[in-house]
């Protein structure tokens, strides 16, 4: 799922590839892709399901090498 990020179509396209499913429903939401923390609807509602919260570069690059990163290193922090 992501919040005011518009992945690029390569980008999901190899992202499915690897097993990726993209959602609209925050109840079915694992990862949730954002350019930064911004209190949206969808970021409210994915907070309580999704166990990650990643930056926009998460996606392109876990697509650009063909795997997905660890998470952890790419969380979205609000100081």
């Amino acid at each position: 799922m992501t919040t005011q990020v518009s992945l690029n179509d390569d980008v999901i396209k190899a992202l499915t590839r690897m097993g990726a499913k993209f959602t609209t429903k925050p109840a079915e939401c694992t990862h949730l892709v954002c350019r930064n923390l911004v209190r949206t609807e969808k970021f409210l509602c994915a907070m309580a399901t999704a166990p990650y919260v990643v930056s926009e570069k998460w996606a392109t690059t876990s697509a650009a090498i063909k795997t997905f990163l660890r998470e952890y290193y790419w969380h979205m922090f609000d100081l």
